[in-house]
């Protein structure tokens, strides 16, 4: 018996699902991760690297995320909250007035029953904390994050890959590093879909003297291109919101994306 099959009535969305002769494809279903078994995850990502900081090392994470000192909003007065110019964490980003469905964006195999009430036939799946990890300024906690972030999500939704595909997270501070990243997460963990950062979180030297917080938040913005000739998986930028405020300031280029990605969609995800 499966929580889907229970429930009462066919959503609106499934029943014009019923009428149309084509499958639907979502290609942005966001997903949250399950702190406890991520950080098991980033704990032997680290402890391979360091063994005798493992734990410590992955409790700081969080720290190290771009827009970290937003969770200061909840514990400062108002006059602070406009001194320090504080954004606030978005609300809308967790569906807490329903259980069923702040479990169903943590849980895949509750995803996967109840793909069929949002009337989807597959999904390609973008964890919240994947969107975020290829920005983290700490290049050793950069490379812990994304792959620990991509073995878990490989492994959790793997039983589910008939419907569901999650992104990896593709750090391109150089293209190194981006190399070593997609090369695991397509030949190793067998991820059928990657997400590159639309641009990279460069430091501006004059405010490194204000200390990490400052430097973390006032960055600038280096974008770039990318004209792929590989068809074998399905490359995509997402922005996470957290990423913009009144802090960050934009280089003046632009990105292009090879559309020879797009159209090879299809035979890349299934």
């Amino acid at each position: 018996m499966t929580i889907a099959l229970d429930r009462p009535k066919k959503t609106k969305s499934a029943q014009i699902r019923e009428k149309l002769g084509y499958p639907i494809i979502d290609t942005d279903v966001h997903t949250q991760e399950f702190p406890p078994a991520f950080l098991d995850y980033l704990e032997q990502v680290a402890g391979t690297a360091m063994p005798t900081a493992g734990y410590a090392y992955a409790q700081r994470f969080q720290e190290h995320l771009p827009g970290a000192s937003r969770s200061k909003w909840f514990n400062q007065s108002w006059e602070e909250r406009r001194t320090y110019r504080t954004a606030r964490p978005p609300f809308w980003t967790r569906p807490t007035n329903d259980p069923l469905n702040l479990a169903t964006v943590s849980l895949p195999k509750l995803l996967h029953e109840r793909l069929q009430e949002a009337g989807t036939d597959f999904a390609v799946v973008y964890p919240n904390l994947a969107t975020m990890a290829p920005n983290i300024g700490n290049e050793e906690m950069r490379r812990a994050v994304c792959r620990a972030a991509n073995t878990y999500h490989a492994d959790i939704f793997r039983p589910y890959s008939d419907r569901l595909t999650p992104i990896a997270a593709i750090r391109l501070h150089t293209p190194e590093e981006g190399i070593e990243e997609l090369e695991y997460a397509v030949n190793v963990l067998g991820l059928k879909a990657i997400q590159i950062p639309g641009y990279v979180r460069r430091p501006i030297p004059a405010f490194e003297k204000y200390g990490k917080e400052v430097a973390n938040e006032v960055v600038w913005i280096d974008n770039f291109g990318l004209d792929s000739q590989y068809g074998q998986f399905f490359t995509t930028f997402h922005v996470p919101f957290p990423l913009f405020t009144c802090r960050v300031g934009f280089a003046h280029s632009t990105f292009l994306l090879n559309s020879a990605s797009n159209a090879n969609f299809t035979n890349s995800i299934y």
